[in-house]
Formats: structure tokens, C-alpha cells, sequence
């Protein structure tokens, strides 16, 4: 009696239970908790108490059981609903008391308050959920000013530099200074690599090869344009299963993600090939990002995902209810996945 008179003035959930699973005693602050006006009504009564929720009864009286049985502690954590109808939260450790005879008679059972706790675990868990919303729209937000600023190159600026190349190039035939046709003539070289320039920035905003050829068409040309042309790497492009159409913005968030794989690829891998594989599979496409070159240790994955680009993978994957993974070990080469939900 000493011991549970010590335990009035703890301020912990405190709770003898029979081995017949029946409530023996509870410390005040348990009862001030559950807000019990009269505890010694619910004393010889089973235990978990009739208003607990019936997923925490279920498994409360198992681990009791449990515990009578091995003689083991044991640890569990869940949610009650105090006789106000106000949830809290505790953490219940459950410690066998043997007898004389060295059989388990009864349990302690003493339940800390983690309430506050879950309450802060919660609100992070929607402060994360409103940054990925926040993410995703500035993913699409992002590309729909990439197709604003790749149309309005194209139909503009460009249109504009055409008929300027034009006319210098008629201003050339007509020249009759020695001076003026090779100023004339460079201005127009210039000019030239102007429009290549635009041309290529075009590309690389609004991907004008996924109207025209579709995602793996795209994936094809750029992988040869891009990758073959400008660098030492060969490249690979595999595509199994049975190709469907996707939507529009669908195709463009995986070419960009593509293209971020491969660009981080021939930057920092050191390989020799780099292959991409398209599996058409039944309800998802799965694309594989693959090279030959040094990897990286696996506990860098986390690390790297922290990066602008790697995050917009993974917040592009998000949007489209799909995934991002990467495999990885250094001198293994790297794999980078993506998959996506098929209609």
C-alpha cells in the first residue's frame, strides 16, 4: 500500500490489473485524465475500462495475455477517449508481478501522456503535406512558364531573327564597299549562332520533339542530339511492352525528369553507357535511368534528393501518384526509377 500511496503524487497513468484482467487500482493522475469521478465504480471491473476504443482494448488485452504467459514487459502505444470525449494519447509499458510461487498474479501497467507529442508529430506531418502541395505547384507552374517562354521565343524572337538574316543577307548582294560585305557577312555568321542559340533554348524550355514524336520519340532524339553529339558517352534507349498514349502534361513531366537524370549522369558518373529503359508494364510505365560509372554510397540518396533538381523529380512523381528511387554503391554505377500510374 506504501507503493501505490507514492504513486498519488506521480504524475503518470498508474494501473494494477489483475491476472484475470480486472482493474485493481488507479493513480490519481490517471483518473484526473480520464476524467472518472468515481474510480472505485470501474475497481473489479475488466481492464482496458469499457469506454476505451476497441483497437486499443484489442490489443491491450493481447499484450496483457501475452505478458501473463511469457512473464515478459512489454511496451504499446494508442489512443483513449477520456469520459469528456477528449482523445489522448499514451504509452503504456505493461510489467508482469509474480507471486510467491513465482506465478505471474497481476501487471503494472503505467501509461505516460504523450498527447502533446502526437499533436506536434501531426501538425509537422501537415506542414510537410502543405510543402509537397506547394511543390507540386510550382512544378507546374514551372513548366507552364517554360511552354509561355518556348512559344513565345519561337513565334517571336525567332520569326524576327529569320527576317533579319534575310534582309542583311540582301543587304550583302548589294554592298559595294570592300569594308561593308565582310561586315555585312559576319554580322549574319553572327546572327546565325544567335537563332542556333534560341533554337537550342527553345528545345531545352518547351521540348517541341514530344508533340511531334511522343515520349519515347523525344527521349530517342535527345538522348542523340544531346548526349551522343556533345559528349564521349554512348547511350541506349530500350523500350518494352506495348507503348500508350499519355496526356500531355504527364509526358512532359517524365521527359523533363528524364533529361534532369541523364544531365546529373554525365556530369558526375564517369561512365561510359548510359541507357534508358521504358517498361510498358499492366497499370504503370516504369523508367529506368541507368549508368556504368563510379555511383555513390546509398546513404548519399537522401542527401542528393535534397537538391533543386532530384526534389523536383520526386515532387513531379508526386503529382502523377508515382514514385522515384535510386540504387546505388560506389563502383556499381547508378540507377535512378521512376514509375507512374497508367490509366
Amino acid at each position: 500500500m506504501d507503493d501505490l500511496k507514492l504513486l498519488e503524487h506521480v504524475p503518470i497513468c498508474a494501473k494494477v490489473v489483475s491476472r484475470d484482467l480486472k482493474l485493481m487500482y488507479m493513480s490519481k493522475a490517471g483518473i484526473e485524465g480520464l476524467s472518472i469521478d468515481d474510480i472505485t465504480e470501474f475497481y473489479g471491473k475488466p481492464y482496458p475500462l469499457e469506454f476505451y476504443p476497441d483497437d486499443f482494448r484489442t490489443e491491450m488485452i493481447s499484450r496483457l495475455q501475452r505478458a501473463g504467459e511469457t512473464g515478459e514487459p512489454d511496451l504499446m502505444e494508442g489512443a483513449v477517449k477520456n469520459l469528456d470525449g477528449e482523445v489522448r494519447w499514451y504509452q503504456s509499458s505493461i510489467a508482469p508481478i509474480r507471486g510467491a510461487n513465482g506465478e505471474v498474479e497481476s501487471f503494472n501497467v503505467v501509461s505516460i501522456d504523450t498527447t502533446k507529442r502526437h499533436l506536434a508529430e501531426e501538425a509537422l506531418l501537415n506542414s510537410k503535406k502543405q510543402l509537397q502541395a506547394l511543390a507540386s505547384e510550382l512544378v507546374l507552374a514551372e513548366e507552364k512558364e517554360r511552354k509561355r517562354i518556348g512559344t513565345l521565343l519561337h513565334d517571336g524572337i525567332c520569326q524576327n531573327l529569320t527576317y533579319l538574316n534575310i534582309l542583311l543577307e540582301k543587304a550583302g548582294e548589294k554592298a559595294d564597299g570592300a569594308d561593308e560585305a565582310p561586315c555585312l557577312n559576319k554580322a549574319n555568321e553572327m546572327l546565325g549562332e544567335i537563332q542556333d542559340d534560341i533554337r537550342s533554348l527553345i528545345l531545352d524550355l518547351s521540348a517541341p520533339e514530344l508533340q511531334e514524336r511522343g515520349l519515347e520519340g523525344a527521349v530517342e532524339q535527345w538522348l542523340a542530339r544531346r548526349v551522343e553529339d556533345s559528349s564521349p558517352f554512348r547511350t541506349e534507349l530500350v523500350s518494352e511492352g506495348e507503348q500508350r498514349s499519355l496526356d500531355a502534361d504527364i509526358e512532359t513531366l517524365l521527359f523533363r525528369s528524364v533529361r534532369e537524370l541523364v544531365t546529373n549522369a554525365v556530369k558526375h558518373s564517369q561512365a561510359d553507357l548510359l541507357m534508358v529503359k521504358l517498361l510498358w508494364e499492366v497499370g504503370q510505365l516504369c523508367i529506368m535511368v541507368k549508368d556504368d560509372g563510379v555511383g555513390f554510397p546509398i546513404q548519399h540518396v537522401g542527401e542528393e534528393c535534397n537538391g533543386l533538381g532530384l526534389f523536383s523529380i520526386r515532387e513531379r512523381m508526386n503529382q502523377l501518384g508515382g514514385s522515384f528511387e535510386v540504387n546505388t554503391a560506389p563502383g556499381k554505377g547508378c540507377e535512378a526509377v521512376l514509375r507512374v500510374p497508367l490509366c
